[in-house]
């Protein structure tokens, strides 16, 4: 009996070395080449463990493995899709809290409910949406070459940093309420309670993100969007009067938009019936900024 019991214990400290060792070689960076030429890891089993890891949240080990598939791979269209969709899930993408809201978006404008999808946001999340950006453009650079899915990926994609911007600096304690102080009139970013902005880079940013957002949303025919993409398409006809005959509604560059066009585009960010201020005049020639930058 003493004998069995021996041999049991020997036998269960046998199996803890073991999976203790095989969760070093498994886990270890070194080892990854050496069980990929086995056929243990492989791409489509790096897809399956990324889309479990994606259906609980868990973008990084989502992103750790489309980092380990193979180029040929991860360059296939859907694949960099998904790729693109981790990313927008790290950088606080709710995909169906977001159609859900702009289908029931009521009295609320369309950057405050952004501004919502954003509280608390970082800068690291801001940089995964542009990320995500760069991976969608990758597969094609305009809305009518991609598919419905795919603009309407990047489109809220697009929404999703908007959201993080605005977080970052027109709520920089994440208390879920815009700063008094905020003016996107201004571009340097101040201590709360003092008046601060947008630095001209996250204004070209959210200017070129509106655009491409738009665009790819009213591509994608969902009509949760329509009612606001219309809406949008008077008010870029407002800014072209202002731009007298530009319309910067049609760029996607970010470095694109000229200190004036930004000037009037931060006007329609300080108003109540498109932005997150009180700026009233639909015709936005009040809410124009004074001086930009």
């Amino acid at each position: 009996m003493k004998h069995s019991n021996f041999k049991s214990h020997i036998g269960m400290q046998f199996f803890s070395l073991l999976s203790r060792l095989l969760f070093v070689f498994l886990f270890s960076g070194s080892c990854t080449n050496v069980l990929s030429q086995s056929g243990i890891i492989t791409d489509d089993s790096l897809m399956v463990s990324a889309k479990i890891a994606m259906n609980s949240k868990d973008y990084t080990s989502a992103l750790a493995d489309f980092n380990l598939m193979s180029a040929t791979y991860v360059a296939q269209r859907n694949v960099t899709a998904l790729k693109a969709a981790a990313y927008a899930g790290r950088c606080g993408l709710d995909f169906i809290g977001l159609v859900n809201n702009f289908s029931n978006i009521g009295s609320a404008t369309v950057l405050k409910v952004l501004y919502n999808s954003g509280v608390k946001s970082a800068a690291s999340q801001e940089t995964d949406c542009t990320n995500a950006e760069t991976l969608m453009m990758s597969i094609a650079a305009t809305s009518a070459a991609r598919t419905v899915a795919e603009n309407l990926l990047i489109g809220l994609i697009e929404f999703q940093r908007i959201g993080s911007v605005l977080g970052q600096y027109a709520d920089q304690g994440g208390s879920g309420t815009i700063d008094a102080g905020f003016d996107p009139c201004l571009t340097t970013k101040g201590s709360i309670p003092a008046a601060t902005g947008l630095p001209v880079a996250e204004a070209q940013k959210l200017a070129a993100s509106l655009m491409i957002g738009f665009d790819s949303l009213s591509a994608s025919g969902i009509n949760a969007f329509s009612g606001s993409a219309s809406s949008f398409q008077s008010y870029c006809t407002s800014i072209t009067t202002l731009t007298g005959g530009t319309n910067p509604c049609t760029q996607t560059t970010p470095s694109s938009f000229t200190n004036n066009e930004l000037k009037i585009l931060m006007g329609l960010v300080k108003t109540n019936f498109f932005g997150i201020g009180n700026c009233a005049d639909n015709t936005l020639a009040t809410c124009v900024c004074a001086v930009y930058p």
